[in-house]
């Protein structure tokens, strides 16, 4: 069988033949492995997407529950100052009670030391007073006999 222009049938099925062996070859050689290298790479991609999505979704539910704990601190923290700037208050008024105590209480003690020295001073006064005026007394008899100073004595009596 000649067909024109020299084709031979026979070297185009052959041809195609070889064409089919190619073809099957690479499939089975190159495409199908690559392919499967391709579908597991998206597979894995696939799945670290999904597993970083759920970290991520872990990661703010966890900053979530952690500015709520600081919120939750932080109120703490401020009812804990308010207690002890109202505790502190308190100890200041007791402690200014206190020493305002003290202080009367010192206050009475001078005022009692002071009274008790003055009378101390006034009997010592007192005696020497009279120990001045029995001196000056003695002096003045001394000086003058006894009826000039009941003359005396009688012109005071008389408003002379």
């Amino acid at each position: 069988m000649n067909i024109p222009l020299n084709i031979n049938l026979q070297q185009i099925l052959l041809h195609l033949l070889n064409f089919m062996i190619l073809f099957t070859a690479l499939y089975f050689i190159l495409y199908k492995p690559v392919k499967d290298f391709m579908n597991n790479r998206q597979a894995a991609i696939r799945e670290k997407e999904e597993q970083a999505a759920e970290t991520l979704l872990e990661a703010e539910k966890s900053r979530k529950e952690a500015e709520e704990r600081v919120k939750a601190l932080e109120d703490e923290l401020k009812v804990m100052k308010a207690k002890a700037h109202a505790e502190s208050v308190e100890e200041a008024i007791k402690v200014k009670q206190n020493a305002e105590q003290d202080a009367e209480a010192i206050l009475n003690r001078a005022r009692a030391s002071a009274n008790i020295e003055k009378e101390r001073i006034l009997e010592s006064a007192k005696g020497d007073i009279e120990e001045m005026v029995t001196s000056a007394t003695e002096k003045i008899l001394r000086e003058k006999t006894t009826s000039e100073v009941f003359d005396e004595f009688l012109n005071e009596i008389r408003g002379i």
